[in-house]
């Protein structure tokens, strides 16, 4: 357990591509959930808040 822990910490060699590209997709589904959540909220707003 602490192997895997400290390959995920330092990824070395083979697992560096994996490291980075989950990495990269973690990055790109909390960028969209972010946008999507502003989205909605920016709509929601809108729709009952136009005098503000």
């Amino acid at each position: 357990m602490d192997s895997l822990l400290a390959n995920f910490v330092r990824p070395e060699g083979s697992d560096l591509w994996a490291f980075y590209l989950s990495a990269g997709l973690w990055a790109v589904i909390l960028s969209f959930v972010w946008v999507m959540a502003r989205w909605l909220r920016r709509s929601s707003n809108d729709e009952g808040h136009r005098g503000l």
